[in-house]
């Protein structure tokens, strides 16, 4: 009897200490968390129009919306991106279409320019 109850104490400790060592394995990203490959994958959220007291939205399938009229003269529309991250399109009423250039981007600001520089910051 005594040999059993050493058995599982050893099984119990072997468990314990397995079921810990997982406890310490590094985290899975965070899928809030931006990973910087492509303006199309960072752009997708909230931004505030720094200087504008306005916020854009930009979402996953290629639609945005913009109610104080900041970037385009459309509430809503479409959005897309070209030329290697460097050309950002806003498209208004389905033809009327803006091009800024893209200056800069990180996953919390992005520098864009047409007639006048705009820099989007990310709310969070």
């Amino acid at each position: 009897m005594k040999k059993q109850i050493t058995i599982l104490l050893a099984l119990f400790l072997l468990i314990a200490v397995s079921c810990n060592k997982d406890n310490n394995d590094p985290k899975d990203p965070d899928p809030q968390e931006c990973i910087k490959e492509s303006l199309t994958k960072t752009i997708v959220g909230k931004w505030k129009v720094e200087n504008k007291n306005a916020t854009v939205e930009f979402k996953s399938d290629k639609t945005y919306t913009d109610a104080s009229k900041v970037l385009h003269e459309c509430e809503a529309g479409k959005w897309d991106v070209y030329n290697n991250d460097k050309d950002f399109e806003l498209e208004c009423n389905g033809n009327y279409i803006l091009v800024f250039a893209v200056d800069s981007f990180t996953c919390d600001t992005v520098a864009i320019s047409l007639d006048e520089d705009f820099t989007l910051i990310r709310e969070k």
